[in-house]
């Protein structure tokens, strides 16, 4: 393993990677990005979980006042972009990358812009589905934590519990999380079952295009690009798109999965509460819940003591 942003993904769950786009990358995504923003209709907050919960792909433009900017499923909607996506995804180190955290067979999951936007909310720490990788494109400078992804370090290798806890803002556990900072076309890479959400903007929005891929799993996800769409993209777009790309394998598992899934299990046997793995999940679940009412304290030191790290 050769490539240093995958060294340093595996160690965290996330990564830096400079000059993943160059500047005229970075102008074609833009001027996309404020074409898209104006001419696609825009829809409330309030109508994402019924987008979510159908899980297909459809493009959607969600916005409000006091509100982030999203336009999910924007691939297929404008040649230039698709064509700036196309030469990011083909290019040989991305491939590379892709191919060594995820194997050969995977396929595209999200391709989205957002814009975190001044005085609207922080974005709850949160994981997404199994062994999915991202690509954050910074396509404004990102010098600060403010409106950037936030991140706990490590914490992709800890079981899946974050959707089992109630609301949990980056600010009330600010002092574990880390951002990554820089400059236009630089990409943050992340595992999405590291914990991660999104701190406040202040002064200025933040833009990124998100683009994301998942390898074969135990269950059939939907959202597979329509035929119509996938004919107006380029090869390798077409490829990550294809009908039977990522297919489930159901009840038997690769006997080698990708590295993205191989911290999809907690290890196995007696949790050993000497390890830095184990002290920083029992941290990160104490930090979690010590603002909370005093019953999920309590079922959070029950499942600690369970597991050997009370």
């Amino acid at each position: 393993m050769t490539e240093p942003v995958v060294g340093a993904l595996l160690e965290r769950g996330f990564a830096r990677m400079a000059g993943g786009l160059d500047g005229d990358a970075v102008a074609t995504l833009r001027a996309a990005a404020d074409r898209l923003f104006a001419s696609q209709p825009a829809e409330p907050w309030s109508n994402a979980a019924d987008w979510f919960a159908q899980a297909a792909w459809r493009p959607a433009h969600f916005c409000g006042p006091g509100e982030h900017t999203n336009l999910y499923d924007c691939l297929g909607l404008d040649e230039r972009l698709d064509d700036a996506i196309e030469s990011f995804v083909a290019a040989p180190r991305i491939r590379a990358i892709r191919e060594t955290v995820l194997g050969p067979d995977h396929r595209l999951w999200y391709a989205q812009y957002r814009r975190a936007e001044p005085g609207a909310p922080t974005y709850r720490l949160h994981q997404d589905v199994y062994g999915e990788l991202a690509f954050c494109v910074y396509l404004t400078p990102h010098a600060t934590r403010a409106g950037s992804m936030v991140f706990w370090p490590g914490s992709h290798r800890w079981p899946r519990v974050l959707d089992r806890l109630p609301h949990l803002d980056p600010a009330v556990v600010a002092p574990y999380l880390a951002s990554v900072e820089g400059d236009t076309g630089d990409c943050c890479l992340f595992f999405n079952k590291t914990w991660h959400g999104r701190a406040a903007a202040v002064d200025e929005p933040r833009l990124v295009f998100l683009i994301s891929f998942i390898p074969s799993g135990p269950i059939e996800k939907k959202r597979r690009l329509p035929a119509a769409v996938r004919e107006r993209l380029g090869p390798e777009l077409q490829r990550v798109t294809a009908p039977d790309a990522a297919l489930t394998f159901g009840d038997t598992p690769p006997t080698s999965p990708p590295l993205s899934c191989s911290f999809e299990e907690w290890p196995q046997g007696e949790a050993d509460p000497t390890s830095a793995a184990h002290r920083a999940f029992a941290v990160a679940m104490r930090a979690a819940v010590r603002d909370m009412a005093p019953e999920v304290g309590a079922l959070t030191e029950n499942m600690l003591r369970d597991a050997g790290l009370a």
